[in-house]
Order: C-alpha cells, then structure tokens, then sequence
C-alpha cells in the first residue's frame, strides 16, 4: 500500500469515527430555552418613556442619567425642539416618572 494510500485511510477512518461519535446516543449539551414572557403587570410610565424616548436613541442613554425635575425639563424642552411629539400629560408623567428613579 502506498503511503498516499495508508493516509486516505487514516483520514477517512478519523472522519467515520468523528461522524459516528456525532450519531451516537451520548447525550447531546442541553439547550436552555428563552425565558417565559413576565406575566407581572408592566409600569405604564416605564413603557411611556421607553416608546418615547427610544425613538431616538438608546434607553440605556436615558437610564443612566440622574436629573431632578427641572434637569429633566430642560431635557424634555431640548428633544421637543429636536422634533419629540410628546402630549403635556405624557411630558409629566415622564418627567415625573425619570426624576422619581
């Protein structure tokens, strides 16, 4: 047998093993699945300012700011400036809703 011969053979028993290993009843990694949807009653205000804010730019961006009211009135003038279509109610409830976290 040549020695082109003796590798083929060599490479094609590995590849037959590797494919038998992948066919063998071992137990396979466990797939965890995605986590149920909450059924916990969401925060309407929470909601508010994510579908509001979130038009623009990341959550993450206004989560991670700390103002009080009238910092968040100013923020809230600046994006109304910049095009958010906000109802005075709503500007409330989100300007009281980030200053109260």
């Amino acid at each position: 047998m040549s020695r082109f011969s003796q590798m083929a053979t060599v490479v094609t028993a590995f590849a037959m093993a590797l494919a038998l290993a992948g066919c063998s009843g071992a137990s396979q990694p466990s797939v965890t699945p995605p986590p149920a949807t909450s059924t916990q009653p969401t925060d309407p205000d929470r909601e508010l300012v994510d579908r509001k804010c979130s038009m623009c730019h990341s959550t993450d961006q206004v989560y991670s700011a700390t103002y009080d009211v009238t910092g968040w009135t100013t923020v809230l003038d600046r994006m109304q400036k910049n095009g958010l279509v906000i109802s005075s109610d709503e500007r409330a409830r989100v300007i009281e809703y980030l200053a109260g976290r």
